[in-house]
């Protein structure tokens, strides 16, 4: 069932940290004090002793900040899928734009459906390698690269570079996929389709820097401390 879910959840992330064992301890270890009346609650005097007054101001704010802090964190998480979803409808519109911009003629010419075919597959490249680069934490492994190879989304040649390059490697691919379109159009029409299909290319770009950003800057800790 989805509600005993725990993998991918937040839930699954807390009990990875020691400091939530520890405050459990010490409930546990108060509750037994208590029950077992070892130390006496209603006792004024007591240092362990709460007004009940003070309890209802700190429940009343608990619960304000936990429906705001939930409530930020769902709007960042539709953010998140609305920006991804228009990151994979990216590649069917460069798809789209690519075969438009570049018509085959009759007979078909192999040069242009072998840049058609280079533009796609460094489209989806380029996803491929984002999504394993923000999940590796901003890197991407060689055995990630060699499930690009295995896909035919990579030659040789293309993995070694991008294993040495040393920027953002889904940059790098989009960037090879704007020059076979570049050199690919007839140069009396290139003008005005590279800036159409670069425009298509540095959208789908700039999805992936926005997303980027969203994850690499967290909910400020204030939040948790208020908590």
């Amino acid at each position: 069932s989805v509600a005993f879910t725990l993998s991918n959840t937040a839930i699954e992330l807390a009990l990875q940290k020691s400091e939530v064992y520890v405050l459990i301890t010490f409930h546990l270890c108060f509750a037994f004090i208590f029950r077992n009346g070892y130390l006496d609650p209603t006792d004024k005097n007591s240092f362990y002793f709460m007004p009940w007054g003070f309890v209802g101001v700190l429940i009343g704010l608990m619960t304000f900040f936990i429906v705001y802090y939930n409530n930020f964190c769902f709007g960042r998480y539709l953010k998140m899928y609305r920006m991804t979803r228009q990151l994979l409808s990216s590649v069917t519109t460069v798809m789209q734009e690519m075969r438009f911009r570049m018509p085959q003629p009759v007979p078909p010419d192999p040069k242009l459906l072998g840049c058609q075919r280079s533009v796609g597959r460094y489209t989806i490249a380029s996803i491929y390698c984002f999504f394993f680069y923000m999940n590796s934490g901003l890197s991407v492994s060689h055995r990630e690269y060699n499930i690009m190879r295995q896909h035919h989304l990579l030659t040789e040649e293309e993995q070694i570079y991008l294993e040495e390059f040393e920027g953002s490697p889904f940059h790098a691919i989009l960037d090879w996929a704007i020059m076979v379109c570049y050199f690919a159009l007839v140069k009396k029409e290139r003008d005005r389709h590279i800036r159409a299909l670069a425009k298509i290319v540095n959208d789908l770009r700039s999805s992936m820097i926005e997303i980027e950003d969203t994850i690499l800057m967290p909910i400020p800790f204030q939040y948790f401390h208020i908590m």
